[in-house]
């Protein structure tokens, strides 16, 4: 049985992976559904060593996502649910 999945990326990401996807002649939903196939279940310690495919790597170019401060919502939810 196939269930739909909404997923959120900005809109670079996007048109990065339809790319790939293009190149590959493969679906997106079939990209990431064999990515999560091949995934180990390994303890929450152990998933970050995991290694990265170079399809996802080139989605996000490696940045990290800029720090946002000064925000009284982002503060008041960091407070609430990170401590």
């Amino acid at each position: 049985m196939q269930t739909k999945l909404t997923l959120r990326m900005d809109d670079q990401a996007v048109a990065k992976v339809k790319r790939i996807s293009k190149r590959r002649s493969q679906s997106v939903s079939k990209m990431i559904e064999e990515y999560i196939n091949e995934m180990p279940e390994k303890s929450r310690k152990q998933k970050s060593s995991m290694e990265v495919p170079e399809w996802i790597k080139q989605l996000g170019g490696g940045k990290k996502p800029r720090k946002i401060t000064g925000d009284p919502r982002l503060e008041y939810l960091t407070n609430k649910y990170l401590k």
